[in-house]
Order: structure tokens, then sequence, then C-alpha cells
């Protein structure tokens, strides 16, 4: 039987993270390690860990608090599971045999290195809420150009791989904030993703029920001068004046832009609005508020099937 290492990260989260927990400890699949890491809670957290026995459970509080992201290379290395699974604190598994399910997609093909779902479903009634837009069949080959420009979300709920891939994934994993750009160095691949759509049983927020199993050949592209010079020259009118989340943001569009080869137009007309009108809050508002990256390029791209917005190229978003 396949061992599980399970991590969860939390900050101040204790109303919602005993039903991730029970979830867990539930689980038929009974090898696993399960990994709590508290980044200095203030809330009643410790009271919460201190209720449960289990030995399969790891509490670990940090004093200070500090950004999920730095902790998790640190703890995944001391897991001693042949697969390594981040579960965030506010979603929970909805099956008991859900890492049974796991176990077996995971070893259905010796190339099957990572999962991670992608359905959203409603957490009271189960019921499916929405597929990511173009997601329709249940198999696809696509490049990882389409997979990163198309209409293939990705949905960030629940992350498990086989450990050769995390072992991939924190060798190229440079700064706090870059998990997703660290994913994509480990994905990377030769050729074309396999993907499959699998019932799982995960809910959250926006939590999932299937899970997409991304295979085949590997390049691992590291971060170089060229990036950071590259960097520079497309965004240094707008990098010294961004807010903290937008500049993350540019950081990535960067990366992608140099990965692929080819500038975004949307993106830089959104830049040169902002050149121009350092104090249009609407734009700034619009990216700061924007959930995660992976959308902000689709909203870039003009995805209208998506957005209600229109780009105009003055830079201006209208309904």
């Amino acid at each position: 039987m396949k061992k599980f290492s399970i991590l969860t990260a939390t900050y101040n989260r204790a109303y919602r993270l005993k039903q991730t927990i029970d979830s867990v400890l539930a689980q038929t699949h009974a090898n696993f390690e399960y990994w709590v890491i508290d980044d200095g809670s203030t809330d009643a957290t410790p009271e919460l860990m201190e209720s449960f026995k289990d030995p399969r459970l790891r509490y670990i509080r940090f004093n200070s608090s500090e950004t999920h992201a730095v902790r998790y290379p640190q703890h995944f290395r001391e897991c001693s599971g042949d697969y390594l699974l981040r579960l965030d604190s506010d979603d929970r598994f909805l099956s008991t045999d859900a890492l049974d399910i796991i176990a077996r997609n995971l070893t259905s093909s010796p190339d099957d290195e990572f999962i991670h779902g992608y359905l959203w479903i409603d957490e009271r009634t189960h019921a499916p809420i929405d597929y990511f837009t173009g997601w329709q069949n249940d198999r696809l080959a696509l490049t990882f150009e389409d997979f990163l420009l198309g209409t293939k979300g990705f949905a960030d709920v629940l992350f498990i791989g086989k450990r050769v891939f995390w072992d991939n994934f924190f060798q190229f994993y440079q700064h706090p904030f870059n998990w997703f750009t660290g994913l994509w160095e480990a994905l990377l691949p030769d050729g074309k993703l396999r993907i499959f759509r699998r019932p799982l049983g995960v809910a959250g927020w926006s939590g999932t029920d299937n899970v997409t199993v991304l295979s085949g050949g590997r390049r691992l592209w590291a971060m170089t001068d060229e990036y950071n010079t590259y960097l520079a020259e497309r965004y240094r009118h707008v990098l010294k004046r961004a807010p903290k989340r937008l500049g993350y943001f540019l950081q990535w569009a960067a990366y992608y832009e140099l990965l692929l080869g080819k500038k975004l137009p949307a993106l830089g007309n959104l830049l040169d609005s902002l050149r121009h009108d350092p104090a249009n809050l609407r734009s700034w508002s619009l990216l700061a508020l924007w959930p995660l990256p992976g959308s902000w390029i689709n909203a870039l791209l003009g995805l209208r099937s998506k957005l209600k917005w229109t780009f105009r190229k003055k830079g201006d978003w209208r309904s």
C-alpha cells in the first residue's frame, strides 16, 4: 500500500480547519502521515489541534506569520510518503475513499506524475457548479501553450504528485511567491499533456471533485539572468510603483512571455495605460483583486466567454 504525505498550511482558519482534518483522518486508505503547519495563527487553532490524538497527525506551529509557500519546500522534504499531497485548510475530502481513488489514478500509468482538481462544486449539495470552459471531453491532448493560453483553467485546490515530481519542483523553487512558476517548470513537457477526468471527492469554497492527470516527458527550464533582464526591460516603468500583488503578477507575465517567445498584446496595452496614467485606480484595483494569475492571463488575452469585460486599446475596461 502506497504511503501518502499530506500537508495543510493554515493561518487563522480554526473555523474551517476541523472539517479538513476530520476528512483526512476518516480516510479508508490508512497509510498516510498528515502535517498541519500553523503560520502563527492568533485564533483558536492551537486549542483545536490539541483536541486531536491521532498519531498520524503532526502539528507544527510557528510564532510569526509567513507566506505558506515559504514553508512547503522545507516540510515536503521531511515527508516520508511515496506521494505528496497539498490540501488547503479551507477544503476537505468529500468521500472517505478519496486517497484510495488517488492511489489508483497515480498507479494506473507509470508515466502519471501529478494530478489536480478542476471541477467547482456546491459544498452543501455536492452538485457541480461549473467546469472550466473547454474541458468538456473525457480525454484531451493539448500543448503546454494551449494549456497556458487557452480556456483550460487551473484549480488551486488540490495538488498530488509522486516524490520525483516534488523533488524536481523544489529544485527550481526560487521565490517565496513563485508557487505556480515552479509548478510550470516542473511540468513543462517535451511533448503533450494527457488530461483525464476522474471522480475524486474534494470540496471547499471553490472545491473540486474531479482530477486532472498530467504526465509525459519533462524538461526543466530554470530562471536565469535572461529572465531578470527581460523583466526589467519590459516592466521597468511600472514595477517600482506597483502594489505588491501586482508586482508578483508582472513577474509571472514576464516569465510566460519569455517562455513562449511572444508578447501578450493585451498586457502591453494595459501597461501602456498605467505608464501614462499611474493614478488609474480602476485598472490597479482590477489587477490587484483578480484571484489567480492564470485567470489574469485569460482575462488579458480577451477570453470574453468567461468575462463580460471588453478591453479597449486605450487600456480601460467597460461592461
